[in-house]
C-alpha cells in the first residue's frame, strides 16, 4: 500500500524504517511511494520502477538506478535530486542521449 501518504518526510522516514526492521526479521514488504525524498530510496533493499503501461524500466538495488539509467542514455544533471531524476526518467520528461 502507501505506508507514507500524507506524512511529512521525516515522518516518512521513520515509518520506513520501522517497514525495513521487519523485513530484515523475514517480512516481505511491498509498498508504493510517492515521489519519496531521496534518503527514502536509500532505505530499501529492491526499487522496481515501472514506466507508461506498466513496463518495468528498472528492477534492483536503489543505489544502481541512476548508473543504469546513464548507461542506457539517461545522464543526471550535475546537482539534480537522484529521487527527481528517477520519477522525470519513468514519466518520459528526460530526452533519451542516443550515444548510449
Amino acid at each position: 500500500d502507501e505506508p507514507t501518504s500524507g506524512l511529512d518526510a521525516t515522518t516518512s522516514e521513520l515509518v520506513l524504517g520501522a517497514l525495513r526492521a521487519l523485513a530484515r526479521k523475514g517480512r516481505t514488504v511491498v509498498m508504493v511511494l510517492h515521489q519519496p525524498r531521496y534518503t527514502a530510496f536509500k532505505l530499501l533493499d529492491r526499487l522496481i520502477l515501472l514506466g507508461v503501461g506498466g513496463r518495468t524500466l528498472f528492477c534492483g538495488e536503489p543505489l544502481k538506478v541512476v548508473p543504469y539509467f546513464a548507461s542506457v542514455g539517461y545522464q543526471m544533471r550535475y546537482g539534480e535530486n537522484p529521487a527527481d531524476f528517477m520519477l522525470d526518467v519513468v514519466s518520459g520528461l528526460v530526452p533519451r542521449d542516443e550515444e548510449a
